[in-house]
């Protein structure tokens, strides 16, 4: 019979992994090193801010002692994400791309980072997970989750949330908690 799963919280912030009490902290690259090898190959590739959210996601996920199903897709965990300014930096960035030589310099790639969803979406790609998604923007991660009746009907048959918050600015920073349904139930 599997363990039961357990609250477990980890933070990313530029260069520093804090897997919390008992658990350590680290570098980055050092985390990387300790993870699978495709896994590290495909993180390695990631803009600094999408890795931050996945690395934080698959420790905070690993330390709540869940562990990935054979075929590496599961439906078991809510994906919650938070943002308090969406994708405002990375539209900026993209506009400007587009503005110049009219349009000619526009990014497909680029583009895709204007959407909220773009930094989860890679997320539960990585970590394959095929569950429940939520991606609000504009809320404080405080206010983000809800709790009871809410979660409940959101996360259908889902065993554990994860709720990913990811800040903007210079130096790429998430922070992912998983929450398992025990806790949250209404």
């Amino acid at each position: 019979m599997n363990a039961p799963l357990r609250r477990a919280r980890c933070a990313v912030e530029g260069d520093r992994v804090d897997r919390g009490p008992g658990r350590g902290s680290g570098t980055v690259e050092e985390a990387l090193r300790a993870l699978p090898r495709e896994r590290a190959r495909r993180l390695r590739r990631m803009d600094p801010p999408a890795r931050a959210a996945t690395l934080a996601a698959a420790f905070a996920l690993e330390d709540a002692g869940f562990a990935p199903v054979p075929d590496g897709v599961s439906d078991r965990v809510l994906l919650w994400a938070a943002t308090a300014r969406g994708s405002e930096e990375e539209d900026a960035f993209f506009w400007e791309t587009t503005l110049v030589a009219d349009g000619a310099l526009a990014s497909p790639a680029l583009f895709a980072a204007t959407l909220p969803s773009a930094i989860p979406g890679e997320v539960a790609r990585v970590l394959g997970l095929a569950g429940p998604a939520v991606v609000e923007a504009g809320r404080s991660a405080e206010e983000s989750l809800p709790g009871g009746p809410v979660l409940e009907a959101l996360a259908g048959s889902a065993e554990l949330v994860l709720h990913l918050v990811l800040r903007a600015g210079p130096v790429p920073s998430a922070e992912a908690t998983a929450i398992p349904r025990a806790e949250w139930r209404g």
